[in-house]
């Protein structure tokens, strides 16, 4: 079970309250394929703001704290790059007229 589910639940039994930090988390999933180090990198991991990130699930309210997004807010998930940054000669979006160089 992902851990978005995880605190969904810790939340709505009134294990955990938003904003909460890494360690608040830990607590309140208590599983052992959870500890606080990958519980962090989650965190982090599927946080609003990082540019890496292919699913979003958390918001940061402050340094080290987060909140959990709305259902319809992580429903939306962004696809994946395709790896190639920016504007290929061809696909350029003003392409430049051709010259017409002639040898006098």
């Amino acid at each position: 079970m992902n851990l978005e589910s995880l605190l969904r639940m810790a939340i709505e039994h009134g294990r955990l309250r938003e904003p909460f930090s890494a360690e608040d988390a830990t607590r309140a999933v208590a599983r052992a394929d959870w500890p606080r180090k990958r519980v962090h990198s989650y965190l982090v991991r599927h946080c609003r703001g990082n540019l890496a990130a292919v699913a979003i699930y958390f918001d940061r309210a402050s340094f080290g704290q987060y909140r959990l997004l709305g259902a319809e807010a992580t429903a939306r998930r962004r696809a994946a790059s395709s790896g190639r940054r920016g504007w290929t000669r061809r696909e350029s979006p003003n392409p430049s007229p051709p010259t017409d160089r002639r040898e006098v």
